[in-house]
């Protein structure tokens, strides 16, 4: 119980520290910041608890679809994207798992 408290403290205190990206975007198209806070936020319970998501998660992960290959590369984040647990999060929210 322990450690499941110290990843998800770590995991919080780096995601507040982190720059945001922008994905750009054509003209006449709706910009998405791409600010991984956003999205992970409600989702975190679910990546790192085994919990079921919540309708928010499933909201904010089909919102920052364009943005989730960066995520998944991303240096300090990209690690919680990977795990099976987030592929079980993007099944579960029914969203195809990005191919990046």
């Amino acid at each position: 119980m322990k450690f499941t408290t110290l990843v998800l403290l770590v995991v919080v205190v780096v995601i507040q520290l982190s720059p945001t990206l922008v994905r750009a975007t054509a003209a006449g198209e709706e910009k998405v910041v791409c600010d991984m806070k956003d999205p992970l936020q409600p989702c975190l319970l679910p990546i790192i608890g085994h919990l079921p998501p919540v309708p928010r998660c499933c909201e904010k992960l089909t919102e920052h679809q364009p943005c989730m290959c960066g995520y998944i590369k991303d240096y300090w984040f990209g690690f919680i994207w990977r795990t099976p647990n987030a592929h079980k999060l993007f099944d579960a929210c029914k969203i195809p798992y990005p191919t990046c």
